[in-house]
């Protein structure tokens, strides 16, 4: 058994602080410098948490449907981008302003906890870094991009 020590953000942004004895957590070592990189770059600071809201099985599949905690998240959302659920990087299906779905293969569902997940569950969320980055350098940058263009375009 190992343990690991939580600061105070890490139990108010995730599920950790409600786990008890017993409860399994997916745990992956740091990658080190000069290791091949051969998924998402995912850097394991969480974001927020949502909500299992559906599970959809099917042969070899089961397509995963998470609630955000509110729609100002599915910003950072694109379908075929990427988003860890409870540290495992996952390519986005579907996005909707207030949830979105990944698609679950048999080794997923076998080497994660995510195939114990049930309906109402709460999960971890980190979104994908660059995405995040551009999203709110645009959200901030554009208004004053957008006064200057108007600005030059106003007649003297």
């Amino acid at each position: 058994m190992q343990h690991f020590d939580c600061i105070q953000e890490t139990l108010d942004r995730t599920t950790l602080g409600s786990l008890v004895v017993g409860d399994l957590v997916n745990v992956e070592r740091a990658q080190r410098i000069g290791d091949e990189v051969g998924g998402h770059h995912v850097s394991g600071h969480i974001d927020c948490t949502g909500t299992v809201s559906q599970l959809v099985v099917t042969p070899n599949n089961v397509q995963f449907f998470v609630s955000l905690p509110d729609s100002t998240w599915s910003r950072f959302l694109v379908p075929k981008g990427w988003i860890a659920i409870d540290g495992a990087s996952l390519t986005v299906v579907q996005v909707e302003p207030t949830q979105f779905s990944v698609s679950l293969i048999p080794e997923t569902l076998a080497r994660t906890t995510l195939g114990k997940r049930k309906v109402g569950e709460k999960v971890n969320l980190e979104f994908d870094g660059t995405t995040k980055t551009v999203v709110l350098t645009m959200e901030r940058l554009l208004p004053g991009m957008l006064a200057a263009q108007m600005a030059a375009k106003a007649p003297m």
